[in-house]
């Protein structure tokens, strides 16, 4: 039965890297490439920092999405069998959904405008992959189907000090469903093998977010957002494995089948976001941001029956930049931007327990940006669009005894964004 097992750990190569942010989020910083820490405004940005809540004073409704996605890969496997494959797949992706007030009176209490009050709901990581391998030297074929979803929901609160500071706190709350499905099939001189595998995972966790924005009256602008780590509330899981294997020199046949309940983590580390801008405003503008996350280490799958660890994730240190231009022409802002976005997936230490089918390839991408602005006296709505792409590195699975190896090739989103915003 090990020949399953080594295709399964080839399929797992094209698995997603886990990413803290394949895209750019929220109005304007979509356009900018994601540059929002010093720059944005209003609740839609609170996933770059919570103050830019702060800097605004009218009740707003914000509505993004990336209302087209296309998106591909070109693979190829590293086991002396030189067969590719290529995909190709469309998908609608939600990105932001915001409301904020200010100037509040309930009762004796009476809030000025320069608290803000706001909710955001986001989806910063949401992908979809679909993957066909075949192997002429194996006579195999391999297919695996994987959905990861994060939406992540800021309740944020904000004050603005009449010396252009503002401060800000968010309480976050994070839920992510992940399903995955491989199939496989090798008809080999010796037998014929088939494997099925389905796993599904939900998760909800928590944390804190804090974040401090100055805004001078010469044009400079500064910001710092910090997140404190996502610790995992609620977890659950499920996977049903089927194997079955016929051997013609002997004519027997061997099936086996595990039907497992996981206990299931999902967590991050600190976030710590840097951001300066400088900005005429309704004329030009310039934004760079970093983005920093230390490394981090966390049980992410036990057995709920026996206790044992099945898969422990390591995530390294990352360091991502973003940076953005706005130019004005006849009214209406023109905005171009470029980020990167790097892996935090972390190469496996040796004997560390590994699932053999959820270890992702560290993909680091590049992308760019660009995008157009339709101002009114209280709408605003923008379209643009993003391009990213990266390469698979492998991660080093423990999947040398099946004398298996990860996939390796170019990965590329091509997503139409859309934003628009009502203030009153």
């Amino acid at each position: 039965m090990r020949a399953p097992l080594a295709l399964a750990l080839l399929a797992s190569g094209v698995a997603l890297a886990q990413n803290y942010q394949p895209y750019p989020v929220a109005p304007r910083a979509a356009g900018m490439g994601g540059a929002s820490v010093a720059l944005g405004e209003g609740a839609g940005n609170s996933f770059y920092n919570p103050a830019a809540l702060a800097f605004t004073s009218a009740t707003a409704v914000e509505l993004s999405g990336n209302v087209f996605v296309v998106d591909g890969a070109t693979t190829h496997l590293v086991t002396g069998d030189q067969g590719q494959s290529t995909r190709l797949g469309f998908s609608i992706v939600p990105a932001n959904l915001s409301l904020e007030v200010h100037g509040l009176k309930v009762g004796a209490l009476e809030l000025s405008d320069r608290w803000g009050l706001g909710v955001s709901v986001l989806a910063p990581f949401n992908y979809a992959l679909n993957s066909l391998t075949v192997s002429q030297d194996t006579a195999s074929l391999v297919h695996r189907s994987t959905i990861e979803q994060v939406y992540t929901i800021y309740n944020d609160l904000s004050y603005r000090f009449a010396n252009g500071l503002g401060l800000g706190l968010a309480v976050v709350a994070v839920y992510r469903r992940f399903d995955t499905a491989l199939e496989s099939t090798v008809d080999l001189a010796s037998g014929y093998q088939s494997h099925v595998d389905q796993r599904s995972e939900q998760s909800i966790g928590h944390t804190l977010a804090l974040g401090g924005k100055w805004k001078s009256d010469f044009g400079l602008r500064a910001g710092l957002g910090m997140r404190l780590p996502l610790q995992n509330v609620f977890g659950t899981g499920e996977q049903h494995t089927r194997a079955f294997a016929f051997d013609p020199a002997t004519g027997t046949i061997q099936k086996t089948s595990s039907d497992q309940e996981l206990d299931v983590k999902y967590e991050q580390s600190f976030r710590f976001n840097f951001g300066l801008a400088w900005e005429v405003e309704h004329a030009w503008a310039v934004a760079v941001d970093l983005d920093v996350h230390p490394p981090y280490s966390f049980i992410a799958l036990r057995d709920k029956k026996t206790g044992e660890t099945l898969d422990t994730r390591f995530l390294q240190t990352t360091l991502n930049v973003a940076a953005g231009v706005e130019v004005w022409v006849k009214g209406h802002p023109v905005r171009a931007g470029f980020f990167t976005d790097r892996s935090p997936i972390a190469d496996t230490p040796p004997g560390a327990a590994v699932a053999a089918d959820s270890v992702p390839d560290r993909i680091d991408r590049y992308g760019g940006t660009l995008s157009l602005g339709f101002n009114r006296a209280l709408y605003e709505t923008e379209v643009g669009t993003v391009f990213a792409a990266g390469r698979l590195k492998p991660t080093g699975t423990n999947s040398a005894e099946a004398g298996a190896r990860s996939v390796q090739g170019l990965q590329w989103q091509a997503m139409i964004t859309w934003s628009s915003t009502l203030r009153y």
